[in-house]
Order: structure tokens, then sequence, then C-alpha cells
């Protein structure tokens, strides 16, 4: 049978507010009161009415901002749906989302964006961080001020956020490595990595996990690792050139800049494979064109969506947010299943939406 605060208050011999003190467990509640009062919770087994609270918050408006690396990455399209798609879904309890761009990933650009968005009076944050000490700091500062912080995409010290929703970079790298090592099926090759960004935590985790697992192979040899910064011709130059010189058998896409890793390998004429990440168009181009053999999935629209989904909870539901990170599932998808995970992607919007119908 369910019951509200004030039925509990009726049988207690207590008004409202005093089984709210005991609920919430804050002011002083006289002893037998209070365990007369926990008693009937638990007998009840009281839960609240977390759409009425959210629908009662709405008075009040609440702004989350968002801070993305993202400009010249195609891979952020579909966060950003996902993120879009989480604020339609609540912009009726008063919530509205404000998305920042930023190219690169300079600390100090996205320090002056992190400061911004703080005079701006913003209730919650969520970004992709660079890995750097003084975003660390400044992350700190704004957790002290009782204003979560969501890492979405990539990480940061723990210290520094609230939580973390994104992919395991390792074992995104692990994953990479072994496809690679079931294709070579221990013959000698050469592989080339243009890697993203030593600013980003994610990044350099998801290298370290590729060079591990490739240690099972002594045949494979990395020939050259070059960071593109996640800019497309900054990766036609860096692949461009590795093409030249090193004529490697595969090159790893460990970050942005597929699309111009692609072009300088159809350029040149090159039979070279590649392992990808994520499922942009470009690789979907590649996967059909023969040029990409895998590439892993790691649910964008998602990871957008539950950053926004968390916060609506914690703000307007008073769900406590956990500090534990939730990690999205990583998947291969290779020309053989595309058509099915290209179903999975379009249909993301629906189905999560739908889930948060469920839940609310």
């Amino acid at each position: 049978m369910k019951v509200t605060l004030e039925e509990i208050a009726r049988m207690a011999g207590v008004s409202r507010g005093i089984v709210d003190r005991v609920y919430h467990s804050r002011g002083y509640v006289k002893t037998e009161k209070a365990e007369l009062v926990r008693q009937l919770l638990a007998q009840y087994d009281y839960r609240p009415n977390k759409l009425a609270r959210a629908l009662s918050v709405s008075q009040n408006k609440k702004r989350i901002a968002v801070i993305l690396n993202s400009i010249g990455n195609e891979y952020f399209d579909d966060v950003i749906m996902g993120i879009q798609s989480a604020a339609r879904d609540f912009a009726g309890y008063g919530l509205s989302v404000e998305i920042s761009s930023l190219k690169g990933f300079e600390a100090a650009d996205q320090i002056k964006a992190i400061d911004q968005c703080i005079e701006q009076s913003c209730d919650a944050l969520v970004l992709t961080p660079v890995n750097d000490p003084a975003i660390a700091d400044r992350l700190q500062l704004i957790l002290g001020q009782g204003i979560p912080v969501i890492t979405v995409n990539t990480d940061i010290n723990p210290a520094a956020r609230s939580c973390y929703i994104g992919c395991d970079y390792r074992q995104s790298g692990v994953m990479a490595g072994g496809f690679l090592l079931l294709l070579t099926n221990g013959r000698p090759a050469r592989v080339a990595v243009i890697q993203g960004s030593d600013h980003v935590k994610g990044h350099l985790e998801r290298f370290e996990g590729f060079v591990e697992t490739l240690k099972m192979q002594s045949a494979i040899e990395i020939i050259a690792c070059e960071p593109c910064q996640d800019d497309e011709e900054v990766a036609l130059s860096k692949t461009q050139a590795i093409l030249q010189t090193g004529q490697p058998d595969y090159i790893y896409v460990a970050a942005g800049g597929l699309a111009g890793v692609m072009q300088a390998i159809r350029d040149a004429q090159q039979p070279v494979q590649v392992i990808a990440n994520d499922l942009t168009q470009a690789a979907i181009d590649g996967l059909k064109s023969g040029i990409i053999q895998a590439t892993i999935f790691q649910q964008p629209f998602r990871q957008g969506y539950l950053a926004i989904r968390t916060l609506f909870e914690h703000i307007y539901q008073d769900i406590t947010i956990s500090d534990q990170s939730n990690t999205i599932q990583l998947t291969y998808v290779t020309k053989y299943n595309l058509p099915n995970a290209q179903d999975e992607r379009g249909s993301y919007h629906e189905k999560v939406s739908g889930n948060q119908q469920d839940q609310v």
C-alpha cells in the first residue's frame, strides 16, 4: 500500500515537517518520535513521488552547462544529439541545457570556457575534460561550491568530478589490438597509429591498452604514433608522411581524424587496412569500401543522453549521483554486422527516451 508523508504523520501523531526531517535525516527530532516515524516508513516501504517533486522543483528554472572539445570531430555529432534529446525530454520541468564547443585540447581555452559557465550561474556542468592539473583544480573548486560535475566521453582525476559517463578506453585499445592479432594470425606486420592528444586521458589509455595487447605477438611492429588533435587536415598530412616513409600494413586510428586518414590511403593507392573507433559516416564509408576492417562503437548518443538524465534526476528528483563510473558497452562493427549497427544507432533516441519515461 502506497502512503504519503501526510499519512505517515497522522499515524505517528506528528507534523508532516517532523516526518520530512526524519526521512531526510536533518534537524532534531525527539528520539522516541523519530523511532516511531522510521518504523512506519519501513513498515509501509515509503517511496517519494519523484515526478511530483520534479514538477514542484520546475518552479525554479535550472541550467546545465556543457563544454565539449568537439569542433572538427564528427564523432561528437551523436553525443550532441543525445544531449539535445535529453534537453527536450526534460525541458517541461524547467531544465535548460547550453552547449559550448571548443577546438583542440588547450587547457587555457577550457578553463576560460568553464569560468564563463560559472559566471553565468549554471547549476551543473558536463564536459570532456582536458587532462591537465589546472583543469582538475578548477573542477574541484566548482565541486566545493556544490555544483555537480560530470565528465563525459573522457575522464580526469576522480576527485575532480561527480561521476564519469563514457567507455573504458583501455579496454577499447585492448579490443583494437586483439582484432589486429586476429587479422595477422602470427604473421609479421607493420602498424602505424594516428593518435588524438596527449592531453586527453582516454586517448592515452586507449593507446596503452593497444600496445599491451600487441606485446602478445612480437611479430607486429609499431612503426609510428602521430597525434592529430582530432583534426582531419592534420590526420591527412600525418598519414601522408607515414605512407611515404613507413609503408605500414595497418593503421590504427585511435581517436578522431579518420576521414583524413582514409583520404591519404586512397590518394596513395596503397593496400593499407584500418582499425578505427566510432560509427561516424567516415567509418561507415570505410567499412563499406573495405579500407576499414573493424571499428569499435562506444554509443555516443547514449553517453550524451545519460549525462543530462543523471543531472536531471539529481537536481529534480533528489537522487544522489553515484561516484562510480558509468561504463558504456563497447562493440565491434565490421561490414558484416554494419546494417544492424546502423539500425541500432538510428533507434537510440526512441530507446533511451522510452527508458527515461519509465524511470521518472
